[in-house]
Parts: structure tokens; sequence; C-alpha cells
């Protein structure tokens, strides 16, 4: 199904895949395992900070709703005529409520059956038959929206010498990769989990420092926390240019990193090392 964020894990993972077998598999999926788990929370995020005042009879129906959508996948109606509509109106609902309408995609993703449902599975038809029209129709168009610089006016030199574009440019870089590296730092230390197969803690700091790319969801956050034009592009070029470093630092410490590390896995206590 189509990832909010899906340009960022693109240019993430495109990094990964220049680098060969330098980077192992495992921590591709490290990867895409944070980015996602990142872009939900940036959702909530959204959801919690950037909501109108709520109207409960319209929160209600976005309930109703999805309680029928729910039914639906349970009685085995998974049929587009039925599941557009209601997917329609939640979105409709969710929009009017006064929450952010971000969340209604969200709810409606999360309530897609991941087991089969009368034989089929419908999670995978759902996202084979979403995939071509979120690639490349809706994730083009939310980035090209989202993502235009206004260069004029001096407002790159002015980005130079703002400390939100730098502050920006510091959570990317310096905050993502001490918050991805060290929690799993602690979750191996606290025997919660183990490294990837094949990787060293060398490998998870390149993977937390490709953490820090970030695009669409963040762009979009940039526009929605500013109503000043000039903050909005200050941000948006710190995103940027926090991005291009973040993604320099991650490919200069994976093209780096001496031998494959350990042999363990980042899944749960106990887990088999995966076969290299």
């Amino acid at each position: 199904m189509g990832h909010p964020d899906g340009d960022r894990i693109a240019f993430a993972v495109g990094i990964m895949a220049l680098l060969g077998d330098r980077v192992p598999a495992s921590a591709k999926l490290f990867l895409l395992s944070v980015a996602i788990v990142d872009d939900i929370i940036a959702i909530t995020v959204i959801a919690v900070f950037y909501s109108d005042d709520i109207a409960l009879g319209w929160l209600g129906a976005a309930a109703l709703t999805l309680a029928l959508v729910t039914a639906a996948w349970r009685a085995g109606l998974a049929r587009w005529w039925i599941q557009v509509p209601l997917a329609g109106v939640a979105w409709v609902a969710v929009f009017n409520s006064g929450v952010h309408a971000t969340i209604a995609g969200v709810a409606l993703g999360l309530l897609v059956p991941a087991r089969p449902v009368d034989g089929r599975e419908v999670l995978v038809a759902v996202e084979h038959r979403l995939h071509p029209v979120t690639a490349y129709v809706i994730v083009p168009l939310f980035a090209l929206a989202n993502a235009g610089v206004d260069l004029g006016g001096g407002v790159l030199g002015e980005a130079v010498g703002s400390r939100l574009a730098w502050a920006i440019v510091a959570g990317l870089v310096v905050g993502k990769v001490l918050g991805i590296a060290g929690a799993a730092h602690l979750a191996v230390r606290a025997r919660w989990g183990t490294l990837p197969a094949r990787a060293g803690f060398r490998t998870v700091w390149g993977v937390a420092a490709l953490g820090g790319i970030g695009f669409t969801v963040s762009l979009f956050i940039a526009g929605l926390a500013y109503d000043d034009a000039l903050l909005v592009n200050q941000a948006k070029i710190g995103i940027l240019a926090g991005s291009a470093v973040a993604g320099a630092l991650g490919a200069f410490i994976l093209v780096g990193r001496g031998g494959h590390g350990g042999n363990r896995q980042l899944d749960r206590p106990g887990g088999a090392p995966e076969s290299s």
C-alpha cells in the first residue's frame, strides 16, 4: 500500500542499493521498519497538534463509518464498490470533524485484514491495486504540492542565517542519528532485541543517519506549522539540506564499516540469527 513518505524511503534505500554488499539485507529491512514507525508517529503528531476544534458529531460519524468498514471486511465484503464509498464517507467525516484528514487514510489502511478473508489475501490484493495509483499519481502530486521552495528575494541567504533552518538540520542529522542508534543500543543492552544479521553497531549508526532523510511528511508538517511563507521556505530549505547531509553521512559510515559486525538479529530476544 502507498506509504506516506515513500519517496524518502526510496532515497534511503537507493543509497543502500548503491553500496551493494556493504549493507546486509537485514539492515535495509531495519531501515524500512524505522521509516514506517517514524511516519506513523509523525502522522500522530499531525492529528494531535494540528487539528482544529473537534466537532463531536462528525467525529462520531467517522467512527461509525470505520466500524462499518470493519464489519464489511469481516463479512467478506471485500468489493471496491462497497469499500471505496465507505472510505470516501470516512474521509469527509474526519475532515469535517476537525481532526486532520490524513488520519482517515491511516485508519482505513490499518483496518485492511492482514489475514485471508474467505481464502483471499485481501491485503495483498488491495496493495497491488492501490500501488500504481499511489506510487505514480498520489505521492508525486503530494511531493510537488509540498516541496516547492521560493528561492527568490534572498530566501536562501536568510535560511543560512536562520536558527529555524539550522535547528531542523540538527534534528535530522543529529537527533535522528542519536534517537535511532541510541534506541537500538538500549534495546540490545536490555535484551529486548539483537542487531540485524551480519551487522554491527557501525551499520546501525549508518542506517540511523539515513533515517534522517526527510521529505514529503516533513515538508507537509512544515507547511502546517508556520503561517509565514518566509518561515515555511526556511523550514523546507532546512529539511532538504538536512536530508542531503544525513544521506551523505549515512553513506560515509556504511562505506567505511569494517567487516559485517556481529551476527545477531534485531527481532526479539533469543531470535535465531539469519543465515548469511
